[in-house]
């Protein structure tokens, strides 16, 4: 704007403008806003007694990331009391602050009728790292003494192990005997995390008759898990408030900010992610939205925060219908079953339209896949291309005529011969086949 700063300043002060923070959000193409308006689809369910459509318990979910958390800040903000000496942080180099990745493990809480908190939900988070002893001695250690060093690069062998030794046994061990045993572990798409049929996984999954399975959220996914929606946030938030001077205090420091955070924290993390499933509805799977702001707080303190939010019955019908046209039938009778309703929708005629859609997709696609394969096929076969596209643009009367070297000819008669090119002389200025 060409106008001076003290008027910039007038407006935001009569609030005629606002400051804003924009973040960058994932780019999704039209398969990936597919994914995500069924997956947030597929967490709600049919209430045929009230007509209406409410969200799944997710009492047998446990959500599972990874995150690296920062011995310290590059600037970190004070208050001071007057006399007080600022403290004192110090690092080799700003570019590179110590850093330690953690898994956390955490469900959703589930509270009693007067409020008391029946199960928390906070499964534990684990640091990657490993116990070397000191080489050489020093002032913080004796040679030989065991050192704390953080893991630097995380691969499929170092997850396997910590979902065996540390997630697994600790979801049998927190795990309320109430609740189901049949378990869903949902973790992203990073390359070092391990497919959901891992033998080894599998084996320690099925021990104390427990049924635990591992599923894969879709990718572009970060407000579909409540530890990348805000919980890993509020844990780096009191983390920071202790300050740390090495691994060990700061491995110390997380664990404390997991530990101090309140069950009722991660609650509303849950109930957010609701609400953003409600407004991937709303944009049909996109990622334009604002996260919903419903003063949590004051609802809980006067009790009127639902535990499940309501969703309006002819968005999830809209939902539904927009997805009818754009996925194969399977899928669609998997999503229908899942949601437990089919009323206000001919499956019938959709049935048959998407069979003949996916027919016809799938026929103009192996003629494609045909076509430029013999391209593929002609362009190795015969070898000779720029030099009989040539001669073929100049055919007028006969194929015979169009090749005027001996190679080309001999060539083009063998590739007619064998019966894998149709040539039409009459189309010769108009088709390009190589």
């Amino acid at each position: 704007m060409d106008v001076s700063q003290t008027t910039v300043c007038r407006w935001k002060k009569n609030k005629v403008i606002k400051k804003h923070t924009n973040a960058i959000k994932p780019t999704l193409n039209e398969n990936n806003k597919l994914h995500r308006l069924s997956f947030a689809l597929s967490k709600c369910e049919y209430d045929e007694q009230n007509d209406a459509f409410k969200f799944k318990p997710y009492t047998n979910i446990v959500h599972i990331d990874e995150k690296n958390f920062y011995l310290s800040r590059e600037t970190q903000s004070y208050y001071l009391a007057p006399g007080e000496v600022e403290p004192h942080r110090e690092c080799q180099s700003k570019r590179f602050i110590p850093k330690i990745m953690f898994m956390c493990a955490v469900a959703k809480p589930i509270f009693t009728t007067d409020g008391d908190v029946f199960f928390n939900g906070k499964i534990d988070i684990w640091p990657f790292i490993t116990q070397e002893p000191a080489k050489r001695s020093s002032k913080n250690r004796k040679k030989g003494e065991l050192e704390t060093k953080p893991i630097q690069s995380i691969t499929k062998e170092h997850i396997r192990a910590m979902l065996i030794t540390n997630v697994l046994p600790t979801i049998r061990a927190k795990w309320l005997e109430g609740l189901s045993k049949h378990i869903y572990i949902q973790q992203d798409n990073a390359k070092p995390h391990i497919a959901h049929n891992d033998r080894e996984f599998l084996e320690e999954a099925m021990k104390d008759g427990f049924n635990i399975q591992l599923v894969q959220q879709p990718p572009n996914f970060p407000d579909m898990n409540v530890l990348d929606l805000g919980f890993f946030r509020s844990i780096q938030a009191l983390q920071y408030q202790k300050a740390a001077y090495n691994v060990t205090e700061l491995v110390r420091a997380v664990n404390n900010a997991f530990q101090n955070l309140s069950p009722q924290c991660l609650w509303f993390v849950f109930i957010t992610l609701q609400a953003c499933m409600i407004e991937v509805m709303k944009s049909q799977g996109g990622f334009d939205y604002h996260i919903p702001h419903m003063n949590k707080t004051k609802a809980a303190r006067e009790g009127t925060l639902p535990d499940y939010l309501s969703i309006e019955k002819q968005l999830v019908v809209d939902s539904l219908q927009h997805l009818f046209t754009k996925l194969s039938t399977d899928k669609m009778n998997q999503l229908v079953e899942l949601i437990g309703y089919t009323g206000g929708i001919d499956q019938g005629d959709w049935n048959v339209e998407l069979s003949e859609n996916s027919n016809n997709q799938f026929q103009q696609k192996k003629q494609k896949s045909a076509y430029e394969q013999h391209n593929s096929n002609q362009q190795n076969f015969l070898g000779h291309t720029v030099k009989q596209q040539q001669h073929r643009t100049t055919a007028n009367t006969t194929l015979t005529n169009t090749a005027t070297c001996f190679k080309c000819k001999f060539l083009l008669t063998l590739d007619i011969f064998l019966g894998s090119l149709t040539w039409d002389v009459s189309d010769a200025n108009n088709k390009n086949f190589m």
